[in-house]
């Protein structure tokens, strides 16, 4: 077999398992980020930081290979670099109280950075989900979040709210996961 380089189990190792027919797709997204951040020291401790460069990555499905997606890791400005320091010390202060005291430092992020690559992830933290998918629409959070969103509702409105998220956000991973959950009645 050739090898195909340092293999990054990034989704769930078991599950029900899931059957695709011909001509079908599953749409997932894995964060990448993840390798960014030491409250997952686990990982980093594993694997390290991807250093800059050019890299692919491609999803596995059992025995099935998706296609690869090219991405390249760039030095870090300064504010991104003041952020990832922020959201580190939120990180390492939730370890130890996971309540009020967090929420200011990921508010900070939020409020001071909006636009930086880890205010969503700050957010993530701190908004109720439904905040999330109004402000980040394109997030791969928003599956899960989703899944919270439409939870207890009847069929008939998960329905008509997952369809008010396609009309609200057509193109974006939201909208996307709404689609895939409707074609499976989830």
């Amino acid at each position: 077999m050739k090898y195909t380089g340092l293999l990054y189990l990034m989704g769930p190792a078991k599950g029900p398992g899931l059957l695709l027919h011909s001509k079908e797709h599953l749409y997932g997204c894995y964060d990448l980020l993840e390798l960014f951040s030491t409250y997952r020291s686990l990982l980093r401790q594993r694997f390290g930081l991807l250093a800059p460069g050019k890299y692919s990555v491609r999803g596995r499905y059992g025995n099935m290979f998706s296609q690869e997606v090219d991405f390249e890791v760039v030095d870090v400005t300064e504010d991104e670099k003041e952020v990832y320091e922020l959201l580190d010390t939120a990180y390492a202060l939730w370890l130890k109280d996971p309540f009020d005291s967090t929420r200011q430092e990921f508010r900070q992020i939020v409020n001071q950075f909006p636009n930086s690559v880890y205010a969503e992830k700050a957010m993530r933290e701190i908004a109720p989900k439904s905040e999330l998918l109004q402000r980040y629409p394109n997030s791969g959070y928003n599956e899960q979040g989703l899944r919270t969103l439409t939870g207890k509702l009847s069929k008939d409105d998960k329905t008509v709210f997952l369809q008010q998220v396609i009309a609200d956000h057509p193109g974006t991973r939201s909208a996307r996961f709404a689609e895939q959950m409707l074609k499976w009645g989830q």
